[in-house]
């Protein structure tokens, strides 16, 4: 409700099992078993209609999960990813590129990828990716075919810089 409901007798929103604040101006709501966002003014941003909703590890994407596939929103409520994936991790702002570029590894049946939100790039296909290291860049592993598992280096946007040719790569970074 809002501050002169003593007044008007009408509620800004519809009726939920549970109203929290989230980030922001933004209030998490459940009604049943789903959840959605209410901006401050009692308006939508994303409707009642997924299993999860959650903040990412930097606070400036919101998480969003339906039938146990993950998918990206920015916090104006534009969808970033789909929810198609089997989950999102390492969300990456790289200050070095104008409007700071934001990176996530995501996974699906095919394997991890690199996906460039700005741009909504997507990279090559790999059997693994590692964390970013302080020089951004990140482990990653490819399979081909009878070579078996090869390894390199992407950066941000999943160009590979070190190609996907050894054995084994180790993590390295400043100290």
């Amino acid at each position: 409700i809002d501050n002169k409901y003593d007044v008007t007798k009408k509620p800004i929103s519809q009726l939920y099992d549970e109203i929290e604040p989230f980030v922001g101006d933004l209030f998490k709501v459940r009604s049943g078993k789903l959840y959605g966002l209410l901006k401050i003014d009692g308006t939508a941003l994303l409707d009642v209609s997924y299993d999860k909703i959650s903040l990412s590890d930097a606070n400036q994407w919101i998480l969003i999960e339906t039938n146990k596939k993950v998918g990206l929103v920015d916090v104006d409520g534009n969808t970033r990813i789909k929810p198609t994936y089997d989950f999102i991790r390492s969300i990456v702002i790289n200050t070095d590129v104008p409007n700071n570029a934001a990176t996530v590894v995501a996974k699906d049946a095919t394997g991890f990828r690199i996906i460039e939100l700005n741009e909504r790039k997507l990279s090559d296909v790999y059997a693994s990716i590692g964390d970013f290291n302080s020089f951004g860049l990140a482990p990653a592993c490819k399979t081909y075919g009878e070579k078996g598992l090869k390894c390199g280096y992407i950066n941000f946007d999943g160009t590979e810089v070190i190609p996907t040719q050894f054995d084994k790569v180790e993590p390295f970074g400043q100290h």
